[in-house]
């Protein structure tokens, strides 16, 4: 029986080629987005979740409402592990890790007579290895940092070093200090771990040395945010059983912060990729905002192409109603029609199935660009789950596809369908309803890639109140002032240097502290951002003053704390209320290498707001302290790229040959913020185009078989005077209104959805009827464009042929 079922099937597949081949390209294009996110989504929650203790294993972060702002770090101070550790009895473990390139710069590392630079050194606790999974090729966990000076590395970085992992006992020189012996080396960490690290260095080291050389301890550090800290629950304790308790603790034992605004956070180790909402991660995570978008915009593709399926079917009906009531008439049961009905849709699924795959090898290589992604098409192969769910999402989709049109045609009595002037009812009532859904999705679409890109040509082309363009950024925050000087001198002489910098950048993130102004009482700090940077600060990027002045290096450069110079923005002097009178006040705070030195100087200056952070922030007060540390910028002169950057390389390597040169542009890392913004715009204008391609397909399949339908009437039209642009007109009217309506039912969908978007920016375009209007008017474009080859055939067919049978 079913070997005759699928014989049939195909049949009318053969039989019904233009109908065949809608259904099963609209249900390949369906079948390839849905399985190429079935994949990302599987990629996606796979995160962290190699870890065997993972269920136990969590992350604490800092929350903080700071006045205006709220301060969230994927950081916290160092000495909140000894209180977990000493306070918590339902904490088996815990383990500190500091990104060292936060600090001081990309670490240097030199093996016999070469010398590496490194951005993914992490300082860490040894109970980091019995916390979280490594896969050890040499050395242990146990043992790793039982010495000081010691390093583990992973396998891409020890083969790099030295040619193997077989490097137990080998020699690496840290910055030109500690010698550090190689105790381990662990396999390259995976990709869907939200970590970077790729060297391992204890932190006993880096204590003992900051100890040393600054008297400085870092397990009493209060303020600083520069700890990823990881706890281990014990068995069967329960993480709500520590939230708990926090409170007490923070009110007892941790210093400077205050209970009633501090909010320890603790986040699920396989969570940390996916929800967290914390800056400084140790990489860019995603959303599941973004994963269940792009689960339903795959939905949503693959049910316009159901929808095609339904219409066609049901336009068919009474063709295939004849058949239905002759099988009935040979003694075939109801339900036996409709079996024959549904395995002809998952037939066409089916064949759906194999094209989609055919797709998605194609589609590959565009979604790994817009994702950062490396997937290859054995992944999909050759993964039971992806093609165990590919194939369940067939057959529902095949069911879903048919289940209607078997049930509406099985309906019909034998007597009823079989008479010659047969007509099924009111079918287009739900087809019209069904193509108006379909447009409505495409309408939404359309005007979500029109606003997505419209919001990300705003954040490129706003103006950030500071000159980020023709400067090259030096990766190196190891200069000394004298050395910045020389260099400074030596780029002066060239003519496609402008000038250098030394300090943070704008645009890139700043740090946070709290402040007591002139005026104020000790206990009324005021959360400010600082940026620090030499006496050009103001000049070379292009910063208007209000008040006051610029920084002055024969005047503000002191190397006392308690004589320092500052800048003020405009929103902190209109914060403090010092917006006509700023200049000649004072400012201290508690801060230096150890965060307890008393630091105070005067405003010298008010600064024009600028966008000191990405545009994901809104302005806020910011202090500027003349200093002489941080990363070096370099402008260069007009247009001079090539010749520039080859000029500040060669003097560079001249001044400085134990420094690698690395370099960016600070125009391009600004951009590099949207990026995220990015990806999903250029997502939702491929995801679109999917959309908007399956129903015009469904559409053209729709008219063809409206014209065929028709065409006597049209040849009576043509023969009772009726114009080409009548009959157009006629075919072209209907769908026009169905278009019309659908854009209308759209408008508050998208609204909706598009305004909860753009309100996580502080800085957004408003969404102007233009948008809407021209959707419209692009599904009008698109539905003409679809039904014109179809609406000129039937207009101009000669009446003669039409009516021959009459």
């Amino acid at each position: 029986m079913l070997f005759n079922y699928l014989t049939i099937a195909f049949r009318n597949l053969w039989r019904n080629k233009l109908y065949s081949f809608i259904n099963v390209l609209g249900l390949a294009v369906g079948l390839a987005s849905a399985i190429i996110v079935l994949v990302y989504s599987i990629d996606e929650l796979s995160y962290d979740q190699y870890h065997e203790k993972k269920d136990r294993i969590f992350r604490l972060s800092y929350q903080e409402q700071r006045q205006d702002d709220l301060l969230r770090d994927a950081r916290v101070p160092f000495p909140y592990k000894n209180i977990l550790i000493s306070q918590l009895p339902e904490v088996e473990k815990a383990a500190r890790m500091m990104n060292h390139v936060a600090i001081g710069g990309p670490d240097e590392m030199e093996v016999g007579s070469e010398t590496y630079t490194e951005t993914n050194l992490f300082i860490t606790d040894p109970e980091l290895f019995l916390i979280l999974d490594f896969d050890w090729i040499a050395g242990d966990a146990g043992s790793a940092f039982r010495e000081l000076n010691s390093v583990v590395l992973t396998k891409s970085i020890a083969v790099k070093y030295f040619g193997t992992t077989g490097c137990l006992g080998e020699t690496i020189v840290y910055n030109k200090g500690p010698h550090l012996a190689v105790t381990g080396v662990v396999d390259d960490l995976p990709r869907n771990t939200h970590m970077t690290a790729e060297i391992f260095v204890p932190m006993a080291l880096l204590h003992a040395r900051w100890t040393e050389n600054y008297q400085y301890d870092v397990d009493q550090d209060w303020k600083w945010l520069g700890s990823y800290t990881y706890i281990l629950l014990k068995d069967n304790a329960q993480i709500a059983t520590v939230d708990a308790k926090m409170p007490g603790l923070v009110g007892q034992y941790f210093q400077e912060v205050d209970p009633a605004t501090f909010t320890p956070v603790f986040l699920p180790l396989t969570d940390i990729h996916l929800r967290s909402e914390f800056r400084s991660e140790m990489k860019p995570g995603s959303s599941m905002t973004q994963l269940y978008l792009f689960m339903i915009i795959a939905g949503v593709i693959l049910l316009v192409a159901v929808i095609n399926f339904m219409n066609l079917a049901t336009a068919r009906s009474a063709k295939r109603a004849k058949e239905a009531g002759i099988r009935k008439v040979m003694g075939a049961y109801r339900r036996q029609v409709v079996t024959q009905f549904l395995s002809e849709a998952v037939v066409i699924a089916g064949l759906g199935l194999i094209h989609a795959l055919v797709l998605v090898n194609l589609a590959l290589p565009v979604f790994n660009t817009f994702t950062d992604r490396s997937y290859q098409f054995s992944d999909f192969i050759s993964n039971p789950l992806v093609m165990g769910a590919a194939l369940a999402i067939t057959v529902l989709t095949g069911i879903a596809s048919g289940i209607y049109p078997a049930f509406y045609i099985s309906a019909f009595s034998p007597v009823q369908a079989m008479k010659k002037d047969f007509n099924p009812g009111k079918t287009h009532l739900l087809r019209s309803a069904l193509v108006t859904l379909q447009f409505a999705v495409s309408t939404v679409f359309i005007v979500g890639v029109l606003v997505v890109n419209t919001q990300l040509n705003y954040l490129r082309g706003k103006e950030l109140g500071f000159a980020k363009e023709r400067t090259i950024l030096i990766n190196n925050r190891s200069l000394s002032l004298s050395q910045y000087q020389l260099f400074r001198q030596t780029l002066a002489s060239k003519p496609e240097v402008s000038d250098v910098y030394m300090g943070t950048m704008p645009g890139m993130g700043v740090w946070g502290n709290t402040v007591v102004p002139e005026g104020f009482d000790e206990n009324e700090g005021v959360s400010v951002s600082m940026m620090y940077g030499t006496a050009n600060f103001a000049d070379f990027f292009g910063v208007g003053i209000g008040q006051g002045r610029g920084f002055l290096d024969e005047v503000d450069q002191d190397e006392d704390v308690t004589r320092q110079s500052f800048l003020i923005n405009k929103t902190l002097a209109k914060k403090l209320g010092w917006e006509n009178d700023a200049v000649g006040r004072e400012i201290h705070w508690l801060g230096g290498s150890d965060n307890k030195t008393l630091q105070k100087g005067q405003v010298v200056g008010v600064i024009d707001d600028f966008h000191y952070n990405s545009l994901h922030r809104p302005i806020g007060s910011l202090l500027v302290v003349m200093a002489n540390w941080g990363g070096i910028a370099v402008k260069l002169s007009g247009d001079s790229y090539g010749s520039g950057l080859s000029e500040v390389q060669t003097a560079w390597n001249e001044m400085f040959p134990d420094k690698p040169f690395q370099y960016s542009y600070l125009d391009q890392d600004i951009a590099e913020q949207y990026l995220k913004e990015e990806q999903l715009g250029k997502l939702i204008s491929w995801f679109t185009l999917l959309a908007v391609f399956v129903c015009c397909m469904g559409l053209y399949g729709l008219v063809a078989f409206v014209v065929e339908q028709r065409r006597k009437e049209f040849a009576i039209r043509k023969t009772l005077g009726a114009t080409i642009r009548h009959i157009v007109m006629l075919i072209s009217s209907q769908m026009l209104k169905t278009v019309l309506i659908a854009s209308v039912v759209a408008i508050p969908v998208a609204v909706y959805l598009l305004s909860n978007w753009l309100d996580t920016f502080p800085y957004r375009i408003q969404l102007s009827p233009l948008f809407f209007v021209l959707a419209a008017l692009i599904s009008v474009i698109v539905m003409l464009a679809t039904m014109a080859s179809n609406a000129y055939r039937a207009a101009t067919m000669n009446p003669v042929d039409s009516l021959r049978s009459e």
